[in-house]
């Protein structure tokens, strides 16, 4: 092959390839201006879909009317959308389709509202929109029907029709604002509730009824069309009563405006519920069961002029319905059924939850109520104690002594008297010595050293076995307790179930749809209720990617619904999900400070101070016996059980019963710790003390008062049954002061610190508990024990 062919054959290959490589870059970006217009179009459809969609329903209901010159809706529309200006152009649009007498007077009542809605909004800002926009609907409607009405020949019916209408158009507003909503965020929203479909199928009946009486080829009304597909739809994706529901709604609105509405409600109301009956069997079924129904109402009504619907309505209808997708209507509807099945399995899960609870709760009664206790201490002096004890010194000493008849028989009385004042002296004083017994005793018993040996050491028996036999009851008597408050707890739970919904699954439906509205996406969210009525929304939701921003208007969305304040308590966020938990407000907040000084390395000192679920704020102050790191320990750990069982819904006493025993189960050891718990409820402000051998508590009132709470109960490790509480109601602005027994006995005078808290002019709780340890720290004791003043003031939330 010569040079000139394989140049030729090299170019021709070249030209291949650059002309391929060209078509492919047209037809990429051909591809890329494709993508680029449906990327735009995309854009511009979820920018003004809303704003769409609005119009359009803005012009038809405009055209609603009841009956001539009855047409109340057109100013609740405008005003629950805000006033946009191309929605209130349409619905102009849409009254003067009307071509009648009454469109200059609805023009006039809309131009009106919008006017004096905008003018109440500028001349006070703060004014409630939800309570003003109602009110402009039923004055501007009144006004101008009662207006139009005068000057023409009236009744008093024409007068109560005027009241009708005004009250129609207010009523008309909230159902109106929130279906309004629903049309526009159904898409995004997978939460529902009831009221929701309510007001949805209301706005889809004004919508339905403002095409007004429109004909397609001079045979088909085109409002028929529109009603016969929404109750198909309708039969196909909810339950029969749903169903019958929708169809009674369509039939008011083909019926709207008709000389016989009440036909069209009947014969819709019987087609859509035998449509209902039969859904189970597919679209076809629901076709056949409407089309069987418009015959049977038919042949019932006897009305010849013409049918109510027509086949050629069903029929086009029926296309519709194979050929449109439901996905919007069957997520609304289906969410509805969904959301009632799972009320249902919450409903019988409580049921079975509150069985079991009460038979646990009575299973711990009853082992309670097995355990017998005698309230009666075991004492070594006890009758049938010092009659053991006679008998078990005649046995071992006097058994064999010939003086036995004279002493224990003839003379018995006496030696049981000198044996018992014997018993009596050592137990005062410990030991016995033949210098203690009486002469005529010692003169006559030859075996003085054996009884006095005898008695000592029987009587150490006793005493031992009496001290075993009272701490065995006194652990007996904290089981005993501790299983009654273990079905008490049990039985409070149950009860909590029962009265208050544990999980509110209606409440929890109604706030995930308004968090939707909101542009949240919810995952799950629970209303958790307690005996205490206190409210807890736990709320999972994906990324809303507006960081923190979302508190604050998930925080007024529960307010708002709630009525009361909620604040965001925990919770975090993720770029895979968002935990939040939410509750109610509480009125008050405890603002605190501590001051420490230890005597050795460790303080022997401890405290805790946290908040609860029930809304309240404990401090608890404990001190163990000595210093160092062994009452630290005991100190700790009776802070940590006390923590939790707080935290798990035991009572305080309970709670110091419960670590008391724990102390009394340690044998090996004498240690005790005080407990000095108080406990402020955050909504009421009531202040609860419970005190095991503390120190006293110290209220300084706004006035100036002092209230001194004193302990009269010993530490936990010793048996004590004392355990009443002390409450007191606090205000805004009073002071609270707990102290460790290092504090209250620095200074040589039992009041020296209530001195100090009316000297001291500042309500900071950090000066006041930096000013008492100073003055400790100024005295001879300061170096005696460890030292903790716990200060507190009560704040308004």
């Amino acid at each position: 092959m010569t040079f000139f062919s394989l140049q030729a054959v090299y170019n021709g290959t070249r030209y291949l390839y650059i002309q391929r490589r060209i078509t492919m870059e047209l037809a990429n970006e051909r591809i890329a201006v494709t993508q680029k217009i449906k990327t735009n179009l995309l854009l511009i459809y979820e920018k003004y879909s809303k704003l769409i969609f609005l119009s359009i329903m803005a012009f038809f209901t405009g055209r609603i009317e009841f009956m001539a010159g009855i047409s109340p809706f057109s100013l609740p529309l405008l005003l629950a959308t805000d006033i946009n200006p191309l929605v209130v152009v349409f619905n102009l649009a849409g009254i003067f389709s009307n071509r009648n007498l009454y469109s200059i007077k609805y023009v006039l009542i809309c131009l009106t509202g919008i006017i004096l809605t905008t003018l109440i909004k500028w001349i006070i800002p703060a004014s409630d929109a939800k309570r003003i926009k109602p009110a402009v609907c039923f004055v501007s409607v009144f006004v101008y029907g009662l207006s139009f009405t005068l000057f023409k020949d009236y009744v008093i019916f024409d007068i109560l029709l005027v009241i009708f209408e005004a009250t129609v158009a207010f009523l008309a507003y909230f159902p109106l604002k929130k279906g309004i909503t629903i049309f526009s965020t159904a898409a995004g929203k997978k939460y529902f509730t009831p009221i929701e479909i309510t007001t949805f199928l209301l706005t889809l009946t004004i919508f339905t009824a403002g095409i007004g009486n429109i004909y397609l080829f001079d045979f088909l009304f085109l409002k028929n069309v529109l009603a016969v597909y929404i109750v198909f739809l309708g039969a196909g994706v909810s339950s029969m009563g749903t169903g019958a529901q929708i169809s009674a709604f369509m039939g008011i609105a083909a019926g709207l405006g008709s000389d016989f509405p009440g036909i069209f409600l009947a014969t819709y109301c019987i087609n859509g519920l035998i449509a209902s009956t039969v859904s189970g069997y597919g679209k076809i079924a629901i076709i056949a069961g409407f089309s069987l129904g418009n015959v049977f109402t038919s042949i019932l009504m006897n009305y010849e002029p013409y049918m109510v619907i027509s086949f050629s309505e069903i029929l086009i209808a029926a296309l519709c319905f194979f050929i449109f997708p439901d996905t919007h209507f069957k997520k609304i509807f289906s969410s509805a059924a969904d959301n009632m099945r799972e009320l249902n399995s919450a409903e019988a899960i409580k049921k079975i939850a509150t069985v079991k609870l009460e038979r646990l709760s009575l299973a711990f009664k009853k082992l309670s109520d097995t355990i017998f206790i005698s309230g009666i201490k075991s004492d070594p002096l006890k009758p049938e104690a010092i009659n053991n004890l006679y008998r078990d010194v005649a046995d071992k000493v006097c058994k064999s002594c010939a003086m036995n008849f004279y002493c224990w028989e003839k003379d018995s009385n006496i030696t049981k008297k000198v044996l018992n004042r014997a018993i009596s002296h050592i137990k005062d004083n410990g030991n016995l010595t033949e210098s203690d017994l009486p002469a005529h005793f010692k003169g006559k018993c030859v075996r003085t050293e054996e009884i006095i040996s005898s008695l000592i050491t029987n009587y150490e028996i006793y005493r031992l076995n009496s001290i075993w036999e009272n701490k065995v009851k006194d652990i007996a008597s904290v089981y005993k307790s501790q299983f009654s408050e273990l079905s008490d707890i049990v039985l409070k739970l149950k009860k909590e179930i029962e009265l208050n919904p544990y999980f509110d699954k209606a409440l929890s439906l109604e706030i995930s749809s308004a968090l939707e509205n909101e542009g949240l996406n919810i995952k799950e969210l629970n209303v958790i209720k307690d005996c205490n009525e206190n409210t807890v929304v736990e709320i999972s939701m994906f990324p809303c990617q507006k960081k923190d921003k979302c508190y604050p208007m998930i925080e007024e969305s529960l307010s708002e619904i709630f009525g009361i304040p909620f604040v965001r308590t925990s919770g975090k966020c993720s770029y895979k999900e968002c935990s939040l938990k939410f509750r109610e407000s509480e009125k008050y907040f405890l603002k605190t400070s501590v001051r420490q000084k230890a005597k050795n390395e460790v303080s022997g000192d401890t405290y805790s101070i946290k908040t609860l679920d029930n809304s309240s704020r404990y401090i608890l102050l404990c001190d163990g016996s000595g210093s160092g790191e062994i009452a630290a320990d005991y100190s700790e750990n009776t802070v940590k059980l006390m923590e939790e069982f707080l935290k798990t819904g035991f009572s305080k006493s309970t709670s110091v019963k419960l670590i008391n025993s724990s102390f009394l189960y340690n044998f090996t050891s004498d240690r005790t710790s005080t407990v000095d718990l108080g406990i402020l409820d955050l909504k009421n402000g009531e202040l609860e003390i419970l005190k095991k051998g503390a120190c006293p508590t110290y209220i300084k009132k706004k006035t100036g008062e002092i209230v001194i709470i004193r302990s009269t109960s010993f530490p936990v490790g010793i048996t004590d049954d004392s355990d009443k509480t002390a409450k007191i109601n606090l205000d805004e602005g009073d002071l609270l002061v707990m102290l460790s027994d290092g504090i209250y006995n620095a200074v040589d005078s039992e009041d020296w610190i209530a001195k100090a808290l009316r000297a001291i002019k500042s309500d900071d709780p950090d000066i006041i508990g930096k000013t008492i340890l100073k003055i400790c720290l100024s005295t001879k004791h300061k170096d005696d024990d460890d030292m903790t003043v716990i200060t507190g003031k009560i704040c308004l939330s």
